[in-house]
């Protein structure tokens, strides 16, 4: 799939949906020849098409853009090829100007592949949901079968979108959002080969997701038919998730609450890590195993990584700042949560990552929702509408402390400070403060940064400093790849 933009977009579409479902990768299933592929039309391929698509970690690049991250071009410990290809994406150079694909690592870990897989995915949700309207149901059962495909493949969409206009546009502002242009918005299945689509304003694409939205939660079945398989499909709960991280971003603090509160119900309880912690004893696989249990009711659906470790060691970029910002937290007193890998160059990564550190294990599965989330969304919510902190909001901010690897005396501590912070923003400074302890590196930090302005400094190998002061909306948009722009006829 090619995708090009300048103020018009030409995208090269998919002519039909193969059996995408055996495919892992959209540059497997272009190298199909087309008389290889099939219709899809009975809705167990619909079904297996829906798997294929399911969305992946493909956002974790962000993670190097944060100030949890800092550069350590350690001579004689880095693999010099890697740290160039990831240098872009830590001096945020790639929010300045558009980058080549060449530029990055194969791996996934950038944002040009992040931008075709999201596409990728758009596209077969829309075939998906062309083919749904055609189809004649022949009973009970095959009604409520298309209503769950058309359900999760709106939510596919909706999501895929959502990541796309939070990455390659500015953040939501009722005022300027009309105005404000992001990237294209799909919602139609086209069977031509060439169709020009225009980059549409954040307004069309937030009322866009959020259409699709609404109708994914009023299709869904209330639960899924073999509950083993939830976290690894866009259920209801997911949907949920999504509205409340949805409505976060538009400052609709009503709407985050309403959905937030309809997930709690049924999901209440963060990430314990006190516990998995305490039950892996020494055995530092288990707790990282244990971490990223899929069954954890924590996790509400879960993606594949493609975020490969590559960040965290012998490529020059570490985690240093936020393994000292959690120590200061006090979320870490019995220094556990990190693991050094070379007392030589003193680096380190996460305990949670270690089980996946050799290459042979680095398939793993990584969280796109969870109920800490969600309880952090509901928080920031209520703190918003309450123009400071409040006895619900303190509530929350203690259940979500009491999960981490916090003493008492640290908890009291730091909910004083919390209560103390008097505005809304000072608190909120506070909740995230947490969050970034509770999320770090697990993709999160980022969307926090750019939603909010928080400012930020990166020093770079070569000694120059990289300054966000937090201003500028653009500075935290990444532009689209240099292909989708160079191959626009008239550009």
């Amino acid at each position: 799939m090619k995708v090009f933009i300048n103020n018009r977009f030409t995208l090269w579409k998919l002519l039909s949906i193969c059996i995408a479902f055996l495919l892992s990768s959209c540059d497997k299933f272009l190298e199909e020849p087309v008389d290889g592929r099939t219709a899809i039309s009975i809705i167990s391929d619909m079904e297996k098409v829906l798997n294929s698509i399911h969305p992946l970690s493909d956002h974790h690049f962000t993670d190097l853009m944060t100030d949890d991250y800092m550069s350590k071009s350690i001579a004689g410990h880095v693999v010099r090829t890697v740290e160039e290809q990831l240098l872009p994406i830590f001096s945020l150079a790639i929010t300045k100007e558009s980058f080549p694909n060449s530029s990055f690592l194969l791996a996934g870990f950038n944002p040009n592949t992040a931008f075709r897989r999201y596409y990728y995915n758009i596209h077969n949700a829309t075939f998906l949901l062309d083919r749904t309207n055609s189809f004649v149901p022949n009973n009970e059962i095959d009604t409520k079968k298309i209503q769950n495909i058309r359900s999760k493949a709106l939510a596919i969409r909706a999501y895929s979108h959502f990541m796309l206009v939070n990455l390659f546009g500015p953040q939501y502002n009722e005022t300027t959002s009309v105005t404000d242009l992001a990237m294209p918005y799909i919602d139609k299945y086209y069977p031509e080969a060439v169709v020009n689509f225009p980059r549409e304003t954040v307004k069309k694409i937030y009322d866009g997701i959020e259409s699709d939205l609404l109708t994914a939660l009023e299709l869904a079945p209330q639960s899924e038919e073999n509950g083993l398989l939830e976290p690894f499909s866009f259920s209801r709960k997911a949907i949920l998730a999504l509205f409340s991280r949805f409505y976060l971003h538009k400052k609709d603090w009503d709407k985050c609450l309403k959905y937030s509160n309809e997930l709690l119900v049924s999901r209440s309880a963060p990430l314990n890590v006190t516990g998995l912690r305490t039950a892996s004893g020494n055995n530092h696989d288990k707790f990282s195993l244990d971490y990223f249990k899929p069954d954890n009711q924590a996790y509400i659906m879960m993606g594949n990584n493609t975020y490969q470790l590559i960040g965290y060691f012998f490529h020059g970029f570490y985690p240093d700042p936020i393994r000292a910002f959690i120590s200061s937290y006090g979320a870490d007193p019995s220094n556990n949560l990190f693991i050094q890998t070379s007392p030589l160059f003193n680096d380190f990564i996460p305990m949670k990552y270690l089980y996946f550190y050799s290459l042979d294990k680095r398939n793993m599965n990584m969280p796109i929702f969870t109920v800490d989330e969600v309880m952090f969304n509901k928080a920031e919510s209520i703190i918003q509408k309450n123009n400071g902190p409040s006895d619900e909001s303190s509530i929350i901010l203690r259940k979500l402390m009491e999960a981490q690897q916090m003493r008492t005396p640290m908890i009291n501590t730091r909910m004083q400070e919390f209560i103390e912070s008097g505005s809304a923003n000072a608190a909120i400074l506070k909740v995230l403060d947490l969050k970034r302890v509770r999320f770090f590196s697990e993709g999160m930090r980022w969307f926090d940064m750019r939603r909010l302005g928080l400012p930020l400094s990166h020093k770079l190998p070569s000694g120059d400093e990289i300054i966000i002061d937090g201003k500028n909306p653009e500075d935290y948009v990444i532009k689209l790849p240099q292909e989708e722009i160079s191959n626009n006829i008239g550009l």
